[in-house]
């Protein structure tokens, strides 16, 4: 599975890249990611010796600001071939998904041999998630201990309950982000 659908990676085609700030070799240096005269989804990468931010007009992170990576990750990691959840790990936290758990479930009907209750339960979340309004303001939401005592109950041990995941909208604007900055990098480091 990728995270990057494709009107996500177009929205960065036309981009190029720019060091604004230092050089690739510095403790400090700033790169924009974007099109020539405009701002629309202008990519800001600023790298801290051992720490990357990412921002410009795009809204990600938890304040919509944008994103920060864990300690020891610089621009030479960065733009290296990097494997979309391996990427993920280091800026995102996994959170639980309803769409995740369902998916999980599905999995573990394809594998068990016996039912368990498991296709009932499939079934009944997704229909749930298939309304329109399901997750404004948790109303009509299926109470989460009640789903882990369901899944306890048909043999599921607590540690591996289906449902956890990279937020997958952001996960596919960072990737995309990321799998673009790889290629403009390797571009600029060969002189084209």
């Amino acid at each position: 599975m990728t995270y990057v659908e494709d009107h996500i990676q177009k929205a960065f085609a036309q981009h190029s890249l720019e060091l604004q700030y230092g050089d690739p070799v510095a403790p400090v240096a700033l790169y924009r990611m974007g099109r020539a005269n405009t701002s629309s989804y202008a990519i800001y990468v600023a790298s801290f010796a051992h720490r990357l931010c990412i921002t410009g007009d795009i809204m990600l992170g938890a304040n919509r600001q944008g994103l920060v990576s864990t300690l020891n990750y610089g621009i030479h990691w960065f733009s290296g071939h990097l494997s979309e959840d391996y990427l993920c790990e280091k800026f995102l936290p996994e959170v639980w998904q309803w769409e995740i758990a369902v998916e999980g479930i599905e999995d573990r009907i394809e594998i068990d041999e016996e039912d368990y209750g498991w296709k009932h339960l499939a079934k009944e979340l997704r229909e749930f998630i298939a309304k329109p309004d399901w997750h404004h303001d948790g109303l009509g939401c299926p109470d989460v201990w009640e789903y882990c005592d369901r899944m306890r109950g048909i043999g599921c041990e607590t540690d591996e309950l289906p449902g956890y995941g990279y937020p997958r909208v952001e996960a596919g604007w960072l990737c995309a982000i990321q799998q673009r900055f790889q290629e403009l990098y390797a571009a600029r480091e060969r002189g084209a």
